[in-house]
């Protein structure tokens, strides 16, 4: 029997500016961001959207009246988090994808790297 399929609203930015707000993915499931809606109103701001342990959008939105969609397919697994967040108030925010049951909640594996691959998100490069 395949394992259940939910479409979510996953995460929506409520908070003032400059405020992180997350969803964290259940134990035993899995979370497919597949898409993030932002809309400036009557000024325009920055928008920030993180998947896992980094992000996967970054990006201006101007205005007024401008709308930007973008289509991602990014997974985050069991205890990892989906965030978002805005710098001006004006702009409306929200990230949504598909919530899958996980039986086998096997959570997030670790980053594979190879001999010559760039360093790790968040990881300082060489001098």
């Amino acid at each position: 029997m395949p394992a259940p399929v939910f479409s979510e609203r996953l995460v929506v930015s409520t908070l003032s500016a400059n405020n992180w707000q997350y969803f964290t993915v259940p134990a035993a499931s899995r979370a497919v961001v597949r898409c993030v809606i932002a809309v400036a109103t009557t000024t325009g701001g920055t928008v920030y959207v993180s998947v896992g342990s980094g992000y996967a959008v970054v990006a201006e939105v101007p205005g007024p009246n401008q709308t930007r969609l973008f289509d991602l397919r990014a997974v985050a697994y069991a205890g990892e988090t989906i965030g978002c967040m805005r710098t001006d108030n004006n702009v409306g925010l929200s990230v949504h994808g598909y919530l899958f049951a996980d039986p086998g909640g096997r959570g997030a594996r670790p980053l594979e790297t190879e001999a010559g691959d760039p360093p790790a998100f968040g990881t300082a490069l060489p001098a």
